[in-house]
């Protein structure tokens, strides 16, 4: 995530959509990333560039449910991953 905000920074389209796929690409089973991704990922979902905001989506999908699992329905979580969602 450091790194996403440092490329962020330098504010190249190609290289913040790149970390952004990157992230969605790890294996980060067991863990629940619906806090990470609101505070860190969420606010390229409204960034100008559509390739960006894309990325972003694909990201926050892959981060927040798995493959094989299902979303939070209920509790904090659920409303985090409502708020990713809107």
């Amino acid at each position: 995530v450091q790194v996403l905000h440092n490329i962020q920074q330098d504010g190249d389209p190609k290289l913040i959509a790149l970390a952004l796929k990157t992230l969605g690409e790890f294996d980060f089973t067991p863990h629940v990333l619906t806090e990470m991704v609101r505070e860190s990922i969420v606010g390229y979902l409204d960034d100008d560039n559509p390739v960006i905001r894309a990325a972003a989506a694909k990201t926050c999908t892959k981060l927040i449910v798995r493959p094989g699992q299902t979303a939070l329905a209920v509790g904090h979580g659920a409303a985090t991953v409502a708020e990713v969602l809107e």
